[in-house]
């Protein structure tokens, strides 16, 4: 499986679900559908990042710090790993949001997807600062 045919899968299937379960819970089918309708944009937001050492495990550790692992596939004959969480961000860390990276050997490619409602809160940008940030963090602490 490709890294895309990966981002295309998770992006249909785990950000749908991860959405549908953050904001099913307590709420009444009318009240979720109505909720739910206000949510209606779809962001994102793109970084490359070079990690020094292996990437594959440095992401992975990053991923177990800011939320839960939704899937994490390799390509051994492309040299490519894709790993994907579930996290949070936006005001208060009220939102979910997906961060997906794409791994090959050194080079990093993350993209974070988040549905926005009425107010954008930058949730996709959010949750990628905070994958930078901690990955940074992560760098510093083995040097």
């Amino acid at each position: 499986m490709s890294g895309n045919q990966v981002i295309d899968a998770l992006i249909k299937a785990g950000l749908n679900a991860d959405l549908a379960g953050a904001f099913a819970g307590g709420l009444s089918a009318e009240a979720g559908a109505v909720f739910g309708q206000s949510f209606n944009k779809l962001t994102q937001a793109v970084q490359s990042f070079a990690v020094p050492g292996d990437a594959v495990q440095a992401v992975r550790e990053v991923f177990q710090r800011i939320g839960e692992i939704a899937a994490e596939e390799a390509d051994e004959s492309a040299g490519q790993c894709v790993l994907a969480v579930r996290t949070r961000a936006g005001w208060f860390n009220a939102n979910p949001a997906l961060v997906i990276a794409v791994i090959e050997k050194e080079n990093v490619q993350a993209i974070a997807l988040a549905k926005e409602g009425l107010i954008n809160q930058k949730t996709a940008a959010g949750a990628l600062r905070r994958f930078e940030e901690t990955l940074l963090g992560l760098g510093e602490a083995a040097s």
